[in-house]
């Protein structure tokens, strides 16, 4: 639960899925799936762990993460 703690302190994923303070871990959980790859360009520019995610709601939403020095940063 730990990583999608902090995938939840995200301003982007919060915004993506309006969170509001006080929402638990559990229900975004719910209604969420979540891949994590160990990512490395062939530049090796960027590498790190990547965060695939996907709602599961009528109108799915997706977002690709990945951890940099810095924490979390959405993939564009």
């Amino acid at each position: 639960m730990k990583e999608w703690e902090e995938i939840m302190r995200v301003p982007e994923v919060q915004n993506l899925w309006d969170i509001k303070f006080g929402d638990t871990t559990e229900a975004f959980v719910a209604k969420m799936y979540g891949a994590r790859y160990v990512f490395e360009s062939k530049s090796r520019i960027v590498s790190g762990d990547m965060y695939v995610l996907y709602s599961d709601t009528p109108r799915p939403k997706t977002m690709c993460l990945i951890r940099k020095s810095t924490g979390l940063e959405v993939m564009n």
